[in-house]
């Protein structure tokens, strides 16, 4: 690079503030006023004082403006100044290290310094192990920066190319085939016999006697297309498949009810339903629902569907005047087991005729 390229000034012309010897300038390098004693002797002539009989630049007008734009290199070189000038300047007026200017030089001296064969070395070295090593180790144990984990979650967020999949996919494959070379677990390999004890028991029971975590057992059985031995149906297991409730068949085949409902929806078995007898009919409404659920051997939601559906009206204990008589005359606790009711049924009922609560 040439020295008009290297010493070029991007945001001139500069030009010196009008004054006289013994005027008086703000110095923004100082934090006060200065006396003029003269002109520097430089290609851009500025108003200076005297340290040391040396000439020192009056950090001022059109100075600060190229000092917060400007290279550092060109600013030593126009006023006459050392570097460690300007960077004294730049941190008395809280400049950043990176000026346009700075930022204009480093990228051209780049494309001169950076040559397609420094480029093709630097590459090399990247991949090479120790390299690696070193920024394997300066990584570990250190703290992301929020706006890096920020940047990455966003970046997490975005639609994903088919390129991108099947270069993630290939990557993963080649991790899955050789996990020693990225210091990953080593592969297990499975025996004959390992193979044949997979769907024997539960997963659980299984990863016991192999000594392996349950997730890598099922992983395992998942990838063979093994199910479980509880999850397999016979054929007279088939058969009794609504030929009682769900939870009667559970209880009998040793299987969840849910197990029970998906294989019976899977085969288009419609579910089993309990007639109600005469008796049963008229035993509805004739007490609480769970009361005669427990009669009958049903379920309570059982029971007050069937009494919705005829349309018979909940069942409700009457309230004597004996009994309603004795409320507020003792802790609501007291009068329910007095009375056979529960705590809550005295309470609301007490509530509803605006009985005062014992005290």
């Amino acid at each position: 690079m040439i020295d008009s390229e290297r010493f070029k000034l991007l945001y001139g012309p500069y030009v010196p503030p009008r004054c006289g010897l013994g005027d008086k300038l703000p110095c923004e390098y100082r934090g006060r006023e200065v006396t003029v004693k003269g002109m520097t002797d430089a290609p851009i002539q500025w108003p200076c004082t005297r340290r040391n009989r040396n000439a020192s630049p009056i950090l001022c007008g059109d100075l600060i403006r190229a000092v917060r734009t400007e290279s550092e290199m060109s600013v030593a070189y126009h006023w006459g100044v050392a570097a460690a000038t300007v960077w004294k300047w730049r941190r008395a007026l809280n400049v950043a290290p990176m000026t346009n200017g700075s930022r204009r030089l480093r990228i051209e001296y780049a494309a001169e310094t950076l040559t397609p064969e420094v480029r093709a070395k630097a590459r090399e070295a990247m991949h090479s192990e120790e390299v690696k090593a070193k920024l394997s180790a300066l990584r570990k144990g250190r703290r992301q920066h929020p706006n890096t984990t920020a940047a990455f979650r966003e970046m997490a967020k975005r639609p994903k190319s088919e390129e991108w999949k099947r270069g993630q996919s290939e990557r993963s494959r080649k991790m899955w085939e050789n996990p020693e070379a990225y210091d990953l677990p080593p592969r297990r390999h499975w025996t004959d016999e390992e193979i044949a004890l997979l769907g024997t028991d539960t997963d659980r029971a299984i990863a016991n006697v192999l000594g392996l975590p349950i997730n890598v057992v099922k992983n395992k059985r998942d990838r063979l297309g093994i199910s479980l031995l509880a999850q397999r149906w016979k054929e007279h297991e088939i058969v009794l498949l609504g030929t009682a409730s769900d939870s009667e068949l559970a209880r009998k085949l040793g299987k969840s009810s849910s197990a029970i409902w998906r294989k019976r929806e899977q085969l288009g078995i419609p579910t089993f339903l309990t007639r109600w007898t005469d008796e049963e009919i008229a035993l509805i409404g004739t007490a609480s629902d769970p009361e005669v659920a427990r009669k009958l051997g049903r379920t309570a939601s059982c029971v007050q569907s069937k009494r919705e559906q005829l349309g018979i009206p909940a069942f409700f204990v009457r309230w004597t005047r004996s009994e309603i008589a004795l409320l507020g005359t003792d802790t609501d606790q007291n009068i329910a087991q007095l009375l056979g009711r529960t705590q809550m049924a005295v309470k609301v009922h007490r509530n509803k005729l605006r009985i005062p609560a014992y005290c």
